[in-house]
């Protein structure tokens, strides 16, 4: 959400933190975005949806031109951190799961290097407190 927003020092927002503010949500068919609508559902709250977007990084643009406040994944929200737009990141609860797929060539075995790459990413995703867990 934007830095000067009423919830910026909250330690965790709720659904119920979020009913009325202007939101930014992703497609209805988005797997996130339906999670997102059972969490909400579930607590009785409804959203001011204001815009929708297909993209996490246009959400946290959005955010930062302080058109309103969206849920994102933590790759998304610490790069938006890190590229210090009027955000603030903070933890939503309940706690929203995220699909994110690491592809091989199917007709070619996987190189050293790139096994290597991908060890060396999971161990920065936890360095930086983004917990992934392997299928």
């Amino acid at each position: 959400m934007p830095k000067d927003s009423a919830l910026a020092t909250k330690t965790a927002i709720t659904p119920q933190d979020l009913e009325g503010l202007p939101f930014i949500r992703y497609e209805s068919e988005d797997a996130t975005q339906q999670e997102l609508d059972e969490a909400f559902g579930r607590a009785g709250v409804t959203r001011n949806d204001i815009l929708e977007v297909f993209f996490a990084n246009v959400a946290t643009t959005l955010v930062s031109k302080g058109l309103g406040a969206a849920i994102v994944d933590p790759f998304t929200g610490l790069q938006a951190q890190q590229k210090e737009h009027n955000i603030v990141i903070i933890p939503f609860v309940p706690t929203i799961s995220y699909q994110f797929y690491i592809l091989y060539p199917a007709l070619r075995p996987v190189s050293t290097l790139t096994k290597e790459f991908v060890e060396f990413f999971l161990d920065q995703t936890a360095a930086v407190g983004i917990v992934l867990i392997r299928d």
